[in-house]
């Protein structure tokens, strides 16, 4: 926050969450810098969450940089808390950057695969996360059931 004492009045200014102040009492705005994203599915090829064991867990979605753009560093894939891979980026989501009005996140997809064969049978939490060079983000959770 910066004040500024202007006869009886205190002038306060605070850029939400974005500035600091100089040591010359001025005010530097600063884009906020964070991953964003989402984990769009988990499941088959058709986004079934209900698998039978041994066949290809399928995981997408999406991220990107707000400082630096699509895509992210990398994005990691946990099966009930534990990493099982890291997955690869850069696939077409113009949906993506239509949304948020951002053609440099027209590549932010991402996706992994993996054998379901040493899952146990029963549900098991999928989640991803985001690193890049703002940071981490967590991107979302998905439930599947091996059979």
């Amino acid at each position: 926050m910066h004040k500024s004492r202007i006869g009886a009045l205190t002038l306060a200014v605070l850029i939400a969450g974005c500035g600091h102040s100089t040591s010359d009492g001025k005010v530097q705005a600063q884009r906020e810098k964070k991953e964003i994203g989402s984990l769009d599915m988990a499941g088959d090829a058709n986004g079934n969450g209900t698998m039978t064991k041994g066949t290809m867990l399928r995981v997408a979605g999406w991220a990107a940089d707000t400082a630096t753009a699509a895509p992210v560093q990398n994005v990691t894939v946990f099966v009930d808390g534990n990493s099982v891979g890291t997955a690869t980026l850069g696939a077409p989501r113009p949906d993506v950057a239509n949304s948020l009005g951002r053609s440099d996140y027209t590549n932010s997809g991402w996706s992994f695969l993996m054998s379901t064969s040493s899952l146990s049978v029963g549900q098991h939490t999928v989640t991803a996360a985001a690193a890049g060079p703002s940071g981490t983000a967590q991107l979302g959770s998905k439930t599947v059931n091996i059979q």
